[in-house]
């Protein structure tokens, strides 16, 4: 697990640890190598002791201390338990938002390569549709000028409903000529 990088590995650390697990250890193991012959310890001196009447300090906690402390780190442990998985959690959801992020990015770059594409395209028909209708109202127009000048479609004139509509003294007359001039030369090129 993730917070096992943060075990104790200094050296007063394992100590107190192993302190800690030896105060709560009933049956304490005869250390490996036994010595039969065990010297005698020198007689302290006390003349040699710098201060005699300050006592050693015991290397073993009292059992309550050492007990509330074993407790204390295990609940520290379990915590940092509980924080690593909530960060474990967290991990794996920022790497699910990163992967719909890049799909997200790549539909959005790919719709919008496509409506780029479709925009060109619609401008090219915009364009080819202007192109179309300049010819287009000349044929128009001699299909309106034939009935303004009363001429069947075939070319024949028609008489009653169908006579002329415009007088040739109008400017409405000169500005049709010119119309049919125009027509004539699109017809003619």
């Amino acid at each position: 697990m993730a917070w096992e990088a943060h075990r104790p590995t200094g050296q007063a650390q394992l100590e107190r640890l192993a302190a800690l697990q030896a105060a709560f250890n009933p049956d304490p193991s005869p250390s490996p190598n036994p010595d039969p012959n065990p010297s005698p310890s020198p007689s302290p001196n006390p003349s040699s002791s710098p201060n005699p009447s300050k006592p050693k300090p015991s290397p073993m906690p009292n059992a309550a201390a050492a007990a509330a402390e074993l407790a204390e780190l295990q609940a520290l442990e379990e915590d940092c338990e509980v924080v690593a998985k909530r960060l474990d959690a967290a991990l794996e959801r920022l790497s699910d938002v990163a992967q719909e992020k890049q799909r997200v990015s790549s539909k959005t770059s790919s719709l919008t390569q496509i409506c780029e594409a479709l925009l060109a395209e619609q401008t090219a028909m915009e364009d080819k549709v202007r192109f179309m209708l300049t010819p287009l109202g000349y044929f128009r127009d001699v299909d309106r000028l034939a009935d303004v000048f009363g001429i069947d479609r075939d070319g024949a004139a028609s008489g009653g409903a169908g006579a002329v509509r415009v007088q040739p003294q109008s400017d409405e007359f000169a500005a049709m000529l010119k119309r049919i001039d125009a027509a004539l030369n699109f017809f003619d090129a």
